[in-house]
């Protein structure tokens, strides 16, 4: 007997598709009729394009719920299968109300060159328009276009995810936002991964690429292993006369709306902006921006509407592991501005240039509320060469950092011959609110003020009674900075009767300046220490000066930037161990107390430590312990010491020490050569 259909089965029955269709096409007239087909068919649809060019505007128009899958035919490569627009309109149309999955590639889409200029919020004018309620999916396809003539890459207005890889979008541009490739309307998460996204352009915010997010939950958008270079946002070559008050941000990548974003493993080269990010504006609020390479980005906005952020500018966020290399900005921030705060962590910046403006390389809290009490940490990173200079003269400070907000920990930094014609040649830190500032393990040599704190100047300026600027300043080492005015290694400006500042085991020796060659101290507060420093010339008075000394500290080879001590250097074992907020490891990572008692400095003295892959401490690398310390390199593998992960370097230097015998010594100098050849008799 047969039984009959519940109304859940037939339901069942009515949206699935009853056979699956493939459509093998030669011609526009043939590709047109597939699609058609296609939108009203009941089927899972896969339409194959022979080799050829095919010119038109090409549309899609459903309401089912079942996928279309466009590429081309096998063996066919994507440059061999070419849609084009005919410069009216978009070249390909893809629009289903249902909840349809939508798959493109192996094909190459020129853009409009005609009557669409990629207006906000629509998909005038580009070349592959998509919207659906399904997921969205482009791989190893090509959106080449003609410079110097208007129309959008890729838009896709609606879907659940999106998914764009492997694929290129080149020399699009629009009107409005998102010239090369316009992402928005999306319930799920968005996935863009080994693209190239180059010579786009756009009047507004996102050139290479727009993500439009918004609504709780937060989505999902990790863009990575992509190249996205010389986008431009806001090109006055199209648009000589626009407004610069219209905010144009993000020369390669622009985010609005709330969105969690990743950005990890990019190169993003030579983006430009007029206002926000010349590689990455965002105004999402969690950002985590990770191995990235940012080489020669830059913006320029005017006096009344300045640029911020020469590379990137975010609300907030992690930001690790990247190279930051000659991002230059006029305006606010030569690489990377976070306007309220967040994390900085293991990132190198070299070669950054902020003019008129403040923060040569990085900039917290441009955008700062006096009511947060947020803390940043900058921690682990090198700044080296950074500058913050004005031809036209106007002195501008923080010529590596420029620090503002509520609290800071600022360590295991390295600051290196960064430059301000104002003031702070390394980092200005105003510390303004209550829960104050630890600046611990940081090295700040032959940096240059055009005024006052060659290495350093910090503002201690209590919001009121009941909220305290404080500062404790532990084992950092101030060499060689120079300043014109006051305070060549530090300049401290105490400027109520509240304030504390701890300044303890520091090395602060060898700088210059008019006044205060070392410190040059001003103000009262409540309590100032300097407790257990080598230090030489100070103006200004502390409340309790002790047990400092006035001694040269024997650096192991400055000219090489070599700041370690050398053994019967006066610091070692000279520290206090009660200093406040003391750290447990070294500007190295060491043990901090390698000896009878904490040194002063940034490096705590140690020629007794073994390299790590000499586990049984004999001062001696064997072949098998090279071979086992390489291969749990090589497969990214955990060691029982020294650097999670393990650095190439120490591996380099194990192979060495190796080819010369195997036996080696510690002098106590810079890690890893530190480790010679020989006994060291």
């Amino acid at each position: 007997m047969k039984l009959p259909l519940t109304s859940a089965a037939l339901a069942a029955l009515l949206t699935s598709p009853l056979f699956a269709v493939d459509h093998h096409v030669t011609t526009p007239q043939e590709f047109q009729n597939a699609l058609t087909t296609a939108a009203a068919n009941g089927a899972d649809d896969t339409v194959f394009l022979a080799a050829g060019f095919y010119q038109g505007n090409f549309n899609f128009l459903s309401a089912e719920a079942f996928s279309l899958t466009i590429q081309a035919e096998a063996g066919i490569a994507a440059d061999q299968v070419v849609l084009d627009g005919a410069g009216v309109g978009g070249s390909l149309n893809l629009n289903c109300s249902g909840l349809a999955n939508l798959w493109l590639g192996g094909i190459t889409i020129k853009r409009n060159t005609g009557n669409g200029n990629g207006s906000a919020g629509t998909t005038d004018g580009f070349a592959l328009s998509v919207a659906t309620l399904g997921d969205v999916q482009i791989e190893h396809s090509i959106l080449p276009c003609d410079a110097n003539q208007l129309g959008g890459g890729i838009a896709v207005s609606k879907a659940n995810n999106i998914t764009i890889s492997n694929s290129s979008v080149t020399y699009a541009g629009t009107g409005s936002s998102g010239g090369g490739i316009w992402l928005g309307g999306f319930s799920g998460a968005v996935l863009v991964d080994s693209c190239m996204v180059t010579g786009n352009y756009s009047f507004f915010t996102g050139a290479g690429l727009l993500v439009q997010g918004g609504g709780t939950p937060l989505k999902s958008v990790n863009i990575r292993n992509s190249t996205i270079s010389y986008n431009i946002s806001n090109t006055s070559s199209h648009y000589p006369d626009g407004p610069d008050s219209q905010g144009a941000g993000g020369g390669g990548i622009g985010f609005t709306g709330s969105c969690a974003t990743t950005i990890t493993g990019n190169t993003f080269q030579g983006n430009s902006s007029r206002r926000y990010g010349g590689a990455i504006y965002s105004r999402s609020s969690t950002n985590t921006i990770t191995g990235n390479r940012f080489l020669g980005n830059h913006g320029s906005g005017t006096w009344s509407y300045p640029f911020f952020g020469g590379a990137v500018l975010v609300i907030a966020g992690t930001v690790e592991n990247n190279e930051f290399d000659g991002n230059r900005a006029y305006g606010v921030c030569g690489a990377l501005c976070i306007t309220q705060s967040g994390t900085v962590r293991n990132n190198v910046f070299r070669n950054n240039a902020c003019e008129s403006g403040n923060g040569g390389a990085l900039h917290v809290g441009a955008f700062y509320d006096p009511s947060s009490t947020a803390c940043a940490i900058i921690e682990n990173n090198l700044f080296e060469d950074n500058k913050a200079t004005n031809p036209g003269g106007t002195a501008y400070s923080g010529g590596a950092a420029y620090l503002n907000g509520a609290s800071f920990v600022l360590r295991n930094n390295t600051f290196l011959r960064n430059t301000a014609t104002g003031s702070a040649g390394g980092v200005y830190l105003p510390t303004t609110r209550p829960t104050g500032s630890i600046v611990t393990n940081n090295l700040f040599a032959q940096n240059t003020s055009g005024d006052s704190g060659g290495g350093m100047l910090v503002k201690l300026d209590s919001a009121d009674a009941a909220n305290i600027a404080s500062l404790d300043l532990i084992n950092n080492t101030f060499t060689g900075n120079t300043a014109t005015n006051l305070g060549g290694g530090l300049r401290i400006e105490v400027v109520d009767n509240n304030e504390i500042l701890n300044v303890y085991n520091n090395i602060i020796w060898g700088n210059s300046a008019h006044d205060g060659d070392d410190i040059y101290l001003s103000g009262f507060g409540a309590s100032k220490k300097l407790m257990n420093n080598i230090v030489h010339d100070v103006a200004g008075v502390f409340e309790l000066a002790l047990n400092n000394i006035d001694a040269a500290p024997v650096f192991f080879n400055p000219t090489s930037d070599d700041y370690h001590v050398r053994l019967g250097s006066l610091n070692i074992d000279a520290g206090d161990p009660a200093a406040p907020n003391l750290p447990s490891t070294d500007r190295d990572g060491q043990p901090r107390v390698a000896g009878l008692r904490v040194d002063m400095g940034c490096y705590e003295f140690d020629n007794t430590g073994g390299h790590p892959a000499d586990l049984n401490d004999d001062f001696v690398i064997s072949q098998a312990e090279y071979d086992n310390y390489a291969a749990a390199w090589k497969n990214d593998l955990g060691w029982s010491r020294g650097p999670q992960p393990i650095d190439a370097d120490y591996v380099t230097r194990a192979g060495f020490i190796l080819t010369n015998g195997g036996t080696y010594h510690n002098d106590g100098g810079s890690i890893p050569t530190n480790w010679k050849p020989g006994t060291g008799n």
